[in-house]
């Protein structure tokens, strides 16, 4: 039978480790002492070393045997070339999604641009991420390809807590929802030709936040 209080002291050492990450309380290149966080959180030992080891795979960590983990460092120059990678891949799931995407989807599509110019006027920052992560999640799951879709769901992973203390302004938020518009309008014409570099474009300019 399953233990459930192992697997909600893993799901919560998970939680803390990622939101002291994501929040910089532990910064880039700190040590993580595994008998520290369970002392923290009432905890043995084994679940924040399985926590730790899913952060791992999503990029947050690098585990040390025998000792702990360290926050894994993130230079410019990384984030840069993880942005590219996926700037191929999303815009190549766009393209493909062009032969399947239905009407219900495109109307989905236009619901959560309204919602994001909504986020946008309230300046709510956290809320327009995650409808633009919505957004794109949508156009990508009808592309159907599963594995496409992992490479680039873990790719965000890898890379979005990197920047996510970069805060877009509400111009550069107008901008990237009208981008959304143009995306939408591609994938009702079939424009098959065009939208696969508009969305490479489309994505690229995270390097310039």
């Amino acid at each position: 039978m399953e233990d459930i209080r192992y697997t909600t002291k893993s799901k919560l050492a998970y939680e803390v480790l990622k939101q002291r990450i994501e929040t910089q309380y532990y910064r880039q290149g700190d040590s993580i002492v595994i008998s520290t966080v369970a002392k923290e959180i009432n905890a043995s030992a084994i679940p924040i070393r399985e926590a730790m080891k899913k952060l791992e795979t999503e990029g947050y960590l690098k585990i040390i045997p025998h000792k702990g983990a360290l926050v894994t460092r993130f230079s410019e120059e990384h984030i840069a070339e993880i942005i590219e990678i996926r700037a191929v891949l999303e815009g190549l799931a766009t393209k493909k999604a062009i032969k399947s995407i239905g009407d219900k989807d495109i109307q989905n599509l236009n619901e959560l641009i309204g919602c994001m110019d909504a986020s946008i006027e309230s300046q709510d920052i956290l809320e327009f991420r995650k409808l633009n992560r919505q957004f794109h999640t949508m156009i990508y799951i009808a592309s159907k390809g599963e594995r496409l879709c992992d490479m680039i769901f873990q790719l965000w992973e890898m890379s979005d807590w990197a920047y996510k203390k970069m805060q877009e302004s509400p111009e550069i938020m107008r901008k990237s929802n009208q981008e959304h518009r143009e995306i939408v309008r591609m994938l009702i014409e079939k424009n098959e030709e065009n939208i696969e570099q508009y969305v490479r474009a489309h994505k690229l300019k995270l390097k310039d936040k």
